[in-house]
């Protein structure tokens, strides 16, 4: 399977989001569930007020 493009960039984006949640639980002291909750707050941009990323 690993020759499907379309499943490896999905793989990939999965890797990343995986890698995103583990950093904010590490810099936040949060757990799995409070990053997921405010990411889903946040919203896909993930900028605050000022439009600056995250």
């Amino acid at each position: 399977m690993a020759d499907d493009l379309k499943k490896k960039g999905r793989d990939s984006e999965f890797v990343s989001t995986q890698h995103e949640i583990v950093y904010l639980m590490k810099a936040t002291h949060n757990t799995r569930e409070e990053v997921l909750k405010a990411i889903r707050e946040i919203g896909p941009d993930r900028q605050d007020g000022d439009g600056v990323s995250l």
